[in-house]
């Protein structure tokens, strides 16, 4: 939902801002929100930590391993679970009084079209964007150790002589691909990783950062 920046101080000063951060795992996403909440006082929805706790696991680690890989039998279903959870959680975050931060997972764009537009209709969505060098970390962290996620709409493809695993990182480039043009479709605007980690960037400036990005 995009904003002027003078309907972002009215909305502080109403407390009825709504942010929802979005981007890539391991991208500063539950950084930020932490600091935007510690900071001006929000109400932060982790929806990692809600999803985990609904399904009965105590870490993340957890729920990725119980989700599986996509060529694994449970893969499909629990998948499915994972995204249903994850609507409803998001949602309902969006309904919150109050002043809000939502901290979204990185597959929140894979929920239906329906879900998304309320999102987008009831908050500002804020992207974190990754750079070439944060996209080749993330590439090198899942190469040495693959970690289960949603892969959606057959992004992942079983390559003919190859192996499960290896067919698995063949995609993996492809699906990061994919999600980062869909998050820039879904963003009202875009930040940098680098802005937001900025050693000179206070807690107390984010949110001016964030209003700097809307139009006057």
């Amino acid at each position: 939902m995009i904003m002027s920046q003078a309907e972002f101080s009215q909305a502080i000063e109403d407390k009825c801002l709504r942010l929802t951060l979005i981007g890539m795992s391991n991208i500063g996403k539950s950084y930020t929100a932490m600091r935007i909440a510690r900071a001006f006082d929000f109400k932060l929805h982790e929806i990692d930590t809600l999803i985990a706790k609904e399904i009965g696991k105590s870490s993340l680690s957890e729920m990725a391993e119980w989700m599986g890989f996509p060529y694994e039998p449970n893969h499909a279903f629990n998948a499915s679970r994972y995204l249903d959870l994850e609507k409803k959680h998001t949602l309902q975050a969006t309904k919150h009084s109050g002043n809000v931060v939502i901290d979204t997972t990185g597959s929140v764009i894979h929920i239906d079209n329906k879900s998304l537009k309320t999102i987008i209709n009831n908050s500002l969505v804020i992207y974190i964007a990754a750079n070439e060098q944060n996209l080749d970390l993330l590439r090198k962290q899942y190469y040495k150790t693959p970690k289960p996620t949603i892969w959606h709409g057959g992004a992942y493809k079983k390559i003919l002589g190859k192996s499960e695993k290896q067919s698995l990182l063949h995609s993996y480039r492809g699906l990061l691909e994919n999600r980062e043009k869909l998050y820039k479709d879904m963003a009202d605007i875009s930040l940098t990783s680098e802005q937001l980690r900025a050693p000179t960037l206070r807690d107390k400036q984010i949110l001016s950062l964030i209003q700097s990005k809307l139009p006057s």
